[in-house]
C-alpha cells in the first residue's frame, strides 16, 4: 500500500509540473523525453531500495556493509606428526 502511495505522488507531481511548464515543454517537443526517464529512473531506485530492505529484514545482513578483503587469505599446511611414529620412538 505504502509503494502505490510513492507512486501516487509521483504522479500528481508529474501533472502538477506538466501542468505548469506544460505550455513551454510541449513547445520545444522536450515534454516526454524528460518525464519518462524519470518515472522509470524513480520506478528502477525505489525497486532496488526495496530489494535490499527485504534482503536486510530476511538475513540480517546489509549489503552495503560487506567488509572486502584486501588481500587473497593464504592457507597453510599444518604437519601433524602420526601418533603411531611418536610412540614408537
Amino acid at each position: 500500500m505504502k509503494n502505490y502511495f510513492n507512486y501516487f505522488i509521483i504522479v500528481l507531481v508529474v501533472i502538477m509540473v506538466s501542468r505548469f511548464f506544460g505550455r513551454i515543454l510541449l513547445l520545444f517537443g522536450r515534454f516526454w523525453f524528460i518525464v519518462i526517464p524519470l518515472i522509470l529512473i524513480l520506478y528502477y531506485m525505489n525497486k532496488k531500495r526495496s530489494q535490499n530492505r527485504k534482503f536486510k529484514r530476511t538475513t540480517g545482513l546489509d549489503p552495503k556493509d560487506e567488509v572486502q578483503l584486501k588481500k587473497e587469505p593464504k592457507v597453510e599446511e599444518v604437519k601433524v606428526e602420526d601418533e603411531t611414529e611418536a610412540k614408537s620412538e
